[in-house]
């Protein structure tokens, strides 16, 4: 899909960012001098490749244009999307195998691998299908701690610190349920020295990956304040306190509501996410149901806060939603057949 129905190239203003970072990145270096005429590539507004303190660089975190750059050195950028949407299908397999059973992983996988949303998303450039990547790595780890409490937590925090550096906003919504998750290992009193160990370790591993941030920042604009607010005014676009509204913003997840139940799964919209709500409606009691729901619906919901509504490669804001939503559907068919 991206070699052949793509042109294996990019359609979208940030994907052609991204692409342009990874190649300062194989380059081994951070940023790139400035162009005798910087407004030769204003090819967007606001731009998303600015000069900042002398250093020419896209606005966007290190975590998709560093994956992108290992293609970068090869000559075949365009296989790092689909080697990472596979890595993610595995990974969904994986996870669901280790918190539920074989069944529900399977079916997970393969609701993922035919989903027309995913293939959109995974045949792109654009920074989503990362993002679900490490997402997926990080909740490994974290379901499989208890293995060991140190090691795997700092893993875990890691890459969820790369959430952080590739999709900022998707992290602090997905920062409250994980949040959650590590507290409830404080709860068995026995493991509560083990519990507080696995969250020592995984604050550990997300504060690397924020030093990391921070480094990044002024090694592409020369402070500590990342590259959205050198390129403009975030205050602007998220929250309500700049252009965007209350109206807006619910608008906008209507939009993006329509898009989702047409190309989640490609399902007849009479379908649209019954399999999802149904071990709800059937009264489940089980911890990684109702954090699969909140982790999806924080994501979802956190959107309402961006002044756009984001509709390329479909609903593509609340993609990183989809392997909850896939393992969820997933439980909620097994049900269905019980």
């Amino acid at each position: 899909l991206n070699y052949s129905y793509g042109s294996h190239m990019p359609h979208i203003p940030d994907e052609v960012s991204y692409i342009f970072q990874a190649k300062v990145l194989s380059s081994g270096r951070l940023a790139a001098p400035p162009p005798p005429v910087p407004e030769s590539f204003d090819f967007f507004f606001p731009s998303l490749i600015v000069t900042s303190h002398g250093k020419f660089a896209s606005i966007y975190p290190f975590g998709h244009p560093l994956v992108l750059a290992l293609g970068v050195r090869v000559g075949a950028v365009w296989l790092i999307p689909p080697l990472l949407g596979a890595a993610c299908v595995t990974l969904m397999f994986a996870i669901g195998r280790r918190v539920y059973n074989a069944r529900t992983a399977l079916l997970a996988a393969l609701m993922m691998a035919a989903s027309p949303f995913f293939l959109m998303n995974a045949s792109s450039f654009m920074s989503h299908n990362t993002a679900v990547f490490y997402i997926l790595a990080s909740l490994l780890f974290l379901a499989c701690a208890r293995k060991r409490p140190v090691l795997y937590p700092v893993i875990s925090g890691v890459f969820f610190g790369l959430v952080f550096n590739t999709r900022p906003l998707t992290a602090t919504a997905l920062a409250l349920p994980f949040g959650a998750m590590l507290l409830s290992l404080l709860l068995p009193r026995g493991q509560r020295a083990s519990g507080a160990k696995q969250i020592g370790a995984f604050v550990l591993g997300g504060l690397l990956m924020l030093g990391a941030y921070w480094l990044y920042n002024l090694g592409t604009n020369g402070t500590l304040q990342g590259g959205y607010e050198a390129g403009g005014d975030v205050g602007q676009v998220v929250g309500f306190g700049g252009q965007n509204t209350v109206a807006n913003g619910m608008q906008n997840d209507l939009t993006q509501l329509a898009f989702f139940s047409l190309v989640l799964n490609g399902w007849p919209r009479y379908i649209g996410l019954m399999f999802v709500l149904l071990p709800f409606i059937l009264g489940t009691r089980r911890t990684w149901d109702w954090f699969m729901l909140a982790c999806a619906v924080s994501v979802m919901g956190v959107y309402t806060l961006y002044l756009e509504n984001g509709v390329a490669y479909g609903p593509r804001y609340w993609y990183e939603s989809i392997p909850f939503l896939m393992i969820l559907a997933a439980r909620g068919a097994e049900r269905a057949a019980e």
